[in-house]
């Protein structure tokens, strides 16, 4: 009787782990096309719709596949069913320098002499053909990166985009995952010297619609490197452009803290004009203490709104941000705050007396 129950029991669950037609026919398709002439991304898309993970079981010794290519794939697949060694391997993948792996023809000419096919075999034979196809495979692991758009990859990520020979791809790939804490490690990647890494960090932070990058935009307004790959636009006019579609911009990804930068910029220059109204008032009228007061808030209005307007040339020439710089910006906004209202106050307190003193010399000349 067992063992009858042990056999039904097993035919169920062969029957419920049974791929769909649908699925097996995906699959299928996944598997016959390793050459990379079908999109597996897309494929992979599909199948994760409608598969679970017991439906590729049959792709999990793909995960360790010679070819990084088709193991990425893989990878990329198993991550989209949520399987950890899915993510694992794609990241595994930009750590991996081994020689362990399957190298392709990448393209390009050469010229042999004598017998074509050795010529070729020996140079994937080479540590040239190697270095070349583990940048291929990093490359790719990083665009798959950018497909997957999972925000737990933004960590791994964020160090490649300084002095990584796939820095210009990461970029990209931030973009796509749409996750604000990128946005600092995409503004300093804007001073890097490839200008296909600056085009790159100016559409990633087109595409998280960050607004707090638009001072550091407009200093790459004039730049007029072209890189040397993709649309064959300068710098200058892709950054216009992205600055351009982040004003426009119905609501900023950033946070209210990252408008109310902006607001603060703009909102200090304005305050500055009206303090320097109110600082020729107190001059005219010989009000020494407010004179004196509006004018330091004044020139820490002025420095402050400099200082947002100048950070985006000094800290890209630097390839960096600065905490003190930060610290500095906003001790800045509140002495403009204090010493304005201080001597605005007093500026009122002084007319005001000067008032009561005019009424009660018109009373008493009325009076006499």
């Amino acid at each position: 009787m067992w063992r009858w129950a042990w056999l039904a029991a097993s035919a169920g669950s062969l029957c419920a782990s049974a791929a769909s037609p649908e699925v097996s026919q995906l699959i299928a398709k996944f598997q016959g096309e390793e050459s990379g002439l079908v999109d597996h991304v897309d494929i992979a898309n599909e199948i994760a719709k409608v598969a679970t993970l017991d439906d590729v079981s049959s792709l999990e010794p793909w995960l360790a596949h010679e070819d990084r290519h088709v193991r990425g794939n893989a990878a990329y697949l198993f991550a989209k069913l949520g399987d950890r060694r899915g993510l694992a391997t794609i990241e595994g993948i930009l750590t991996d320098y081994s020689a362990d792996r399957r190298v392709r023809w990448q393209g390009g000419s050469l010229i042999f002499q004598g017998n074509g096919e050795e010529a070729m075999a020996e140079f994937l034979r080479s540590q040239a053909a190697l270095d070349a196809q583990i940048s291929q495979d990093r490359y790719y692991a990083v665009h798959l990166l950018g497909e997957l758009r999972d925000p737990r990859t933004v960590d791994t990520l964020l160090p490649l985009l300084d002095h990584d020979e796939v820095n210009y791809k990461v970029a990209w790939a931030l973009g796509e995952i749409g996750d604000a804490r990128a946005v600092p490690g995409l503004i300093v990647a804007l001073s890097n010297r490839d200008a296909l890494v600056r085009v790159g960090a100016i559409g990633a932070l087109e595409k998280l619609q960050a607004i707090q990058a638009l001072p550091y935009l407009s200093a790459l307004f004039t730049d007029p490197e072209v890189p040397h790959a993709g649309d064959h636009f300068s710098v200058g006019w892709t950054a216009r452009r992205a600055a351009d579609a982040i004003r426009r911009g119905r609501l900023p990804m950033g946070t209210v803290g990252d408008i109310a930068a902006v607001v603060l910029l703009y909102g200090s220059w304005v305050t500055s004009v009206v303090m320097l109204w109110l600082l020729g008032r107190a001059l005219v009228h010989h009000r020494q203490t407010s004179f004196l007061l509006l004018l330091a808030g004044t020139i820490c209005g002025l420095s402050y709104a400099g200082s947002m307007s100048l950070a985006p040339r000094i800290l890209l020439t630097a390839g960096k941000t600065s905490t003190w710089y930060a610290v500095l910006q906003t001790f800045l906004l509140l002495a403009q705050m204090v010493l304005g209202i201080w001597g605005t106050a007093i500026l009122l307190r002084d007319y005001r007396k000067q008032a009561d003193l005019n009424r009660a010399r018109s009373e008493n000349g009325r009076g006499a």
